[in-house]
């Protein structure tokens, strides 16, 4: 994040690759006397536990891991049992949840 500051000082908004690398982001911005969300939006994905204690708390994209997980697990086990059958295609929902590192969390 402090490289990113570095070389656009204008950088409005980050989105991190999940949620353990947007957290760092608000700390690295303040050595560089720059506040989020006032200085820099953050957003994350995946919605850890930390990103709702997070200062500011950070607004995220939460993932239903354990649905994932158990779509997985059905999908392994019907492969076993139907080893000729044709391939599928899961999606599994996500949703947005509003906090304050983007500015207003409503």
């Amino acid at each position: 994040m402090r490289e990113a500051l570095d070389r656009w000082p204008d950088l409005t908004a980050v989105f991190g690759v999940n949620d353990s690398v947007a957290i760092g982001a608000p700390r690295s911005a303040a050595e560089l006397a720059r506040q989020a969300p006032r200085d820099l939006a953050v957003f994350g994905f995946d919605d850890i536990s930390w990103a709702a204690l997070n200062q500011p708390p950070l607004r995220t994209v939460h993932v239903y891991k354990r649905r994932i997980g158990q779509l997985a697990a059905q999908c392994v086990l019907d492969c076993i049992a139907q080893p000729e059958a044709a391939p599928t295609r899961t999606t599994v929902a996500a949703k947005l949840v509003l906090r304050a590192s983007c500015g207003h969390a409503d």
